[in-house]
């Protein structure tokens, strides 16, 4: 009994040196590989966790105090941006008054020279137009002696638009001169002068403001009595009664002697070839006179004659020859 125990005793020692010498070799195996089996695992979790934790600790300090160094500048970057601000609308401000300043004188230097450009050109325009003037003056022969007196060179300028506008009158109608009275003597009273000239023929009308036909009076052509009011003042003659010179614009002359603004012709007597009229133009060939007559009183009258004629006439028919005023009131 005794033995047998002593034999289990010793068994029981090699098992279990057997046992730590596994154990032993197990850890050396463990040691010298680093592979532990997870038996360790839990440890080492727990000691990274820990590492882990203390790390984001040190992570979030760190994150704080960049984020507070962040707000720190953040702070001081808007106090300088907002000073800088303050200095940049400054100086904008001073040099926007400046280039305002600048703009305004660059204006008024470019108004000076567009003056001075301006008046350049109306001098150069003006120096132009007397030369025209001066050339289209020398180029014209004297008519007559009569259109050698004063206002000859401005009747000849006149005389020189009007034949520019030649092309724009229509041919001389044949009229018999009794058809047309009653127009011509509409127009008369409107102080419509240019369509006179509708029934002027070749030779032209004459003016005869001092009750005589005369050679020395005033000629106009169908273009010159389209254009009568445009022309300069002329001499028309000597007055009858007061012996001055007719020195006359072309609208005195025509309230004075064509058309006078006293002298009603709705009202006037209207005669067809009265004697004494057609005394006065013996000198036309188969001339017809029609007359408006004012007389205010027994022993005042005046006349208004218009002289017709074929004389002239590019058709044959009548044309209007020549307007003559009597005036016995001013005796």
């Amino acid at each position: 009994m005794a033995r047998r125990g002593k034999k289990k005793g010793i068994a029981g020692l090699v098992v279990l040196i057997v046992f730590l010498l596994v154990i032993a070799g197990g850890l050396g195996y463990m040691i010298f590989t680093g592979n532990d089996f997870g038996l360790f695992a839990r440890f080492r979790n727990s000691e990274t966790n820990a590492a882990e934790e203390s790390r984001q600790d040190s992570s979030a300090d760190s994150s704080a105090s960049e984020a507070s160094q962040i707000v720190e500048a953040l702070e001081e970057s808007t106090v300088s941006k907002s000073g800088s601000a303050d200095s940049s609308e400054k100086t904008e401000e001073s040099s926007g008054q400046a280039s305002e300043g600048e703009s305004s004188s660059q204006e008024g230097d470019a108004s000076r020279e567009e003056s001075a450009k301006q008046e350049s050109q109306m001098e150069s325009s003006q120096k132009e137009e007397s030369s025209l003037s001066a050339k289209d003056d020398s180029s014209k022969p004297a008519k007559d002696d009569e259109s050698s007196k004063t206002g000859e060179e401005s009747s000849e300028a006149s005389q020189n638009d009007s034949s520019q506008e030649s092309s724009e009158l229509e041919e001389v109608p044949y009229v018999v001169y009794t058809d047309i009275v009653q127009t011509l003597l509409l127009d008369l009273e409107n102080g419509n002068v240019a369509a006179l000239a509708d029934y002027i023929g070749d030779d032209g009308v004459q003016l005869s403001p001092t009750g005589l036909m005369s050679s020395s009076d005033v000629t106009l052509s169908r273009e010159e009595m389209a254009n009568f009011m445009s022309m300069s003042t002329r001499n028309y003659g000597t007055n009858a009664s007061s012996g001055q010179s007719l020195m006359l614009s072309p609208a005195e002359y025509y309230t004075s002697y064509i058309s006078p603004v006293d002298l009603d012709f709705s009202a006037a007597e209207t005669l067809y070839n009265d004697s004494s009229d057609l005394a006065l133009v013996s000198g036309l060939n188969d001339a017809k006179t029609v007359s408006f007559y004012d007389a205010p009183s027994a022993v005042e009258w005046r006349k208004v004659i218009l002289v017709f004629s074929t004389d002239g006439s590019p058709t044959g028919g009548d044309v209007l020859r020549a307007i003559i005023y009597q005036d016995m009131t001013t005796y």
